[in-house]
């Protein structure tokens, strides 16, 4: 269907759509997402790392800086 995952000649897959993981902190998103995005061949982007190199500035910062409301504004627009 409309977004489903193609797999080309080599093995690898390009998706239609973005896969979001989404949980509890240390739930294991980011090494889950690591190993699915290595066995699919595909990217991975890690949403507080993005927000960290464009913020230039470490979550915690942003935190104490602008509050959690400001920081998962910024996490909603990335995601």
């Amino acid at each position: 269907g409309k977004g489903a995952p193609k797999v080309s000649g080599k093995g690898h897959w390009t998706l239609g759509k973005t896969v979001v993981l989404v949980g509890m902190m240390g739930a294991g998103k980011t090494a889950v997402g690591k190993a699915l995005a290595a066995r699919i061949g595909v990217p991975f982007l890690d949403s507080d790392a993005e927000i960290e190199k464009a913020a230039n500035m470490a979550i915690s910062e942003i935190f104490q800086r602008d509050g959690e409301t400001f920081f998962r504004a910024r996490e909603t627009e990335v995601i």
